[in-house]
């Protein structure tokens, strides 16, 4: 049978045994050179829409600097880089559930997917186009509770101006601004509240609940992602996106998962930002006054969004 998968017609279904260390299947990646696509084949050389779970190897060859091989999908986030060229060895243990491939600054003409194990077919649908934005059941009703599990979601973008985020406790996926693609993400859902909005209009968007859900927390505490990819977003406590805040003394804890990025978040007396070569994450205690705030990736302008801060009420006497 068959299928077509981006770009790349995946021809051939691979079933591999479960394996780790040397003994693992190793896989083959290749990207560039120039303007050319991207390959992805199993140890026959061949290219497979299908893989068993278990630990892969994956020798990647980056031949472009201005390209790259990112690898998202359940418990993986692998990226080369847009600036390196050169030859690296992945280890990914793939779990069930869909995987895909891309290259971040061509996605919408250079992009793949494969499926590995048997996950559940798509319930959910995440949309986003020219003035709108939802997330909903297959009967088309909005998404307002969840029970917790497993599910695959049926992804749209249609628009090149906009991203699609999916933010929660354990949960980050989320479509690039500029391209347009349709992918099936795995999404696993534990107890708590989850948002979706657009990345450049985080105002536009919904929130939802998942099983025991805690009570809306009052902590000042705000979550920010940057990359692997061109991606950037800040959310608060309960996992919303970020547009007003009181003014007030937060903890950031700043995940920076891209080599090529960093986070910088500028505004009335503050100017603090992630070292473009780390990965990993900071945590600061900030101090915010009234005012506008900016957040930014430094080497990438189409990374960034902003906040507004109004003063706390003074308390009556």
């Amino acid at each position: 049978m068959l299928r077509a998968c981006g770009v790349i017609c995946v021809l051939v279904v691979l079933a591999l045994p479960t394996a780790a260390g040397a003994d693992a299947p190793v896989l083959t990646a290749v990207t560039g050179p120039g303007a050319k696509g991207m390959t992805i084949v199993g140890p026959d050389g061949k290219p497979f829409t299908h893989l068993d779970p278990g630990t892969y190897t994956i020798n990647v060859s980056d031949t472009s600097e201005t390209r790259d091989f990112s690898l998202r999908g359940p418990g993986v986030s692998l990226h080369t880089g847009f600036m390196e060229t050169g030859d690296q060895t992945w280890t990914a243990t793939f779990t069930t559930g869909w995987y895909r491939y891309y290259d971040a600054a061509f996605e919408t003409d250079i992009h793949g997917q494969f499926t590995v194990g048997t996950p559940p077919p798509p319930t959910l649908t995440a949309r986003i186009g020219i003035g709108f934005i939802t997330f909903r059941h297959s009967d088309g009703s909005p998404v307002k509770r969840l029970d917790p599990g497993t599910y695959s979601i049926a992804v749209h973008d249609s628009t090149s101006g906009d991203g699609f985020h999916l933010m929660g406790p354990g949960v980050e996926e989320h479509t690039q601004v500029n391209p347009t693609v349709d992918y099936i993400w795995t999404v696993t859902f534990g107890d708590g509240r989850y948002s979706f909005y657009r990345e450049r209009d985080p105002a536009k968007g919904g929130s939802f609940v998942v099983g025991a859900a805690p009570p809306l927390s009052k902590r000042k505490l705000l979550h920010a992602v940057t990359g692997p990819d061109f991606s950037i977003t800040v959310v608060d406590a309960n996992w919303r996106p970020v547009t007003r805040l009181v003014a007030g003394t937060y903890t950031l804890s700043v995940v920076d998962t891209g080599s090529d990025h960093n986070f910088h978040l500028s505004g009335p007396r503050i100017d603090l930002a992630t070292t473009v070569p780390f990965v990993g994450t900071k945590t600061w205690t900030i101090r915010l006054r009234a005012g506008s705030y900016s957040y930014r990736c430094d080497p990438h302008s189409i990374m960034f969004g902003s906040f507004a801060v109004k003063a706390a009420k003074k308390p009556r006497h």
